[in-house]
């Protein structure tokens, strides 16, 4: 079985962040667009927009979980080896802080544990994971999802960990991002600026293309997260763009059901001692 840790978060790294982003239009006539609440991106079913993957390695970064009073988190890392295996871990909010949930997990032989990051009197608000393997022996496993209590019901949506991109420069038809949320995530240790905009010509690579002026632009910290709600598009193509580039990750999400799990009244869900 399992070994679970919950990790509740204080109430001082619960403020400050807010999960309601300003509504910001951006016409000229080629797209609309608006930031999204990022949280909204929980519950919705991922797909990767092609990209180049930097060089891989034993570290899992995955994007888009979240936490609040309804909401919860699960890391599952799965020691494979007959050896002990030691993991770091780092959990950063929306706006690119790290949360006090870091450290070192020592996994026994054959071990599983579960990390919930939990906040259940606090705000909702999105979040994301880094674990990176300490040793060379290549055998940690490493899963994730998003849990929503509702009613007597808990539904999950599964996380998966995603190679950053060393791309600066996303292009894509028009009806594969329309109605659909993007989703950016730096994981790169510098800013950057990231402009979206829309193109009949699909030789374009840039939003700066003949001095075209971007339809939308947002600055994006080191380990800071946007997501951008992409209402309607006027042409054929549309192109993210990131003006320093370096490690990114970019999904697109939909609506997609979860799995579920119903509970009778004489069910329960229990978990350890929250982790100090």
């Amino acid at each position: 079985m399992a070994r679970r840790h919950r990790y509740v978060l204080p109430n001082r790294d619960r403020q400050g962040a807010g999960v309601t982003w300003p509504v910001v239009s951006c016409g000229r006539g080629v797209l609309v667009v608006t930031l999204s609440r990022l949280l909204a991106v929980a519950v919705l079913a991922p797909a990767l927009l092609a990209q180049s993957p930097v060089s891989a390695s034993r570290t899992w970064e995955i994007p888009a979980l979240a936490y609040g009073p309804s909401m919860w988190s699960i890391l599952r890392v799965t020691n494979r080896a007959s050896t002990a295996q030691s993991l770091r871990l780092e959990v950063y909010r929306e706006n690119g802080d790290r949360l006090p949930i870091a450290g070192t997990l020592d996994l026994a032989p054959r071990e599983t544990r579960e990390i919930r990051i939990d906040s259940p009197a606090g705000e909702e608000e999105s979040c994301w994971a880094k674990v990176m393997e300490l040793s060379d022996d290549a055998a940690v496993e490493v899963e994730a999802s998003v849990e929503i209590l509702q009613g007597n019901a808990i539904e999950s949506f599964p996380r998966r960990a995603k190679d950053p991109s060393a791309n600066d420069v996303w292009v894509t038809r028009a009806t594969e991002v329309e109605g659909k949320q993007v989703y950016f995530l730096n994981v790169f240790d510098r800013p950057t600026t990231l402009e979206f905009c829309a193109t009949n010509r699909k030789e374009q690579r840039t939003c700066q293309a003949q001095g075209r002026i971007a339809a939308a632009r947002f600055r994006v910290k080191p380990n800071q997260a946007i997501a951008v709600q992409v209402k309607k598009l006027r042409q054929r193509y549309f192109i993210a763009e990131s003006t320093v580039p370096g490690r990114a990750i970019l999904l697109l999400f939909t609506d997609g059901p979860g799995s579920k799990r119903v509970f009778s009244s004489e069910s329960s869900v229990e978990f350890d001692a929250p982790a100090r």
